[in-house]
Order: C-alpha cells, then structure tokens, then sequence
C-alpha cells in the first residue's frame, strides 16, 4: 500500500482523490520532516528543509524539488493539471 501525505495531515483530502489519480494534482510546501514520514528518501535530509512537492490526487507524491517552478514544470510535462487548494 502507497503511503499518503494524507496519513499524515490534521486536514485530509479525503473525496479530492476521487477526481483522478495521475490527472491531477496540487502542490503543496512541506518541512522535509514531514515528508520523511511518508517518503524514505526525505529521512536524510534537514527536518527543516522547506521543499515543494507534487501531489497525487490521493496525496502520493508524484516529485519532490526545491523549488515550486520544477514541480510546476513536471506536472505540465506529465500532462497534469494542479489544483488550487484553499
């Protein structure tokens, strides 16, 4: 079973899911130490490193970068659309 950021947040996106997995996705700015709870390849990095990552609609990362305009282009050359959440 993937690992969600869903599993590890207060707020869940619990019915985003429902719109499609691998056609859409949101970006979100996260403290490497969160994503090291769900991503093993965070656990080496500095707690509190402030990275972007690209979202699957369930929450699953689809790419993890240091900045917003590298996630930005990875979803656009996957074809994916990034929601606004508010």
């Amino acid at each position: 079973m993937r690992k969600s950021i869903d599993d590890n947040l207060d707020q869940p996106f619990g019915s985003f899911q429902d719109f499609g997995a691998g056609k859409l996705a949101f970006l979100r700015e996260l403290p490497a130490g969160v994503l090291a709870t769900f991503l093993p390849e965070a656990q080496s990095l500095e707690p509190s490193l402030m990275l972007w990552a690209l979202l699957d609609a369930d929450g699953v990362p689809i790419i993890v970068s240091d900045t917003r305009q590298i996630a930005e282009m990875n979803a656009r050359d996957r074809d994916i659309v990034i929601a606004s959440v508010h």
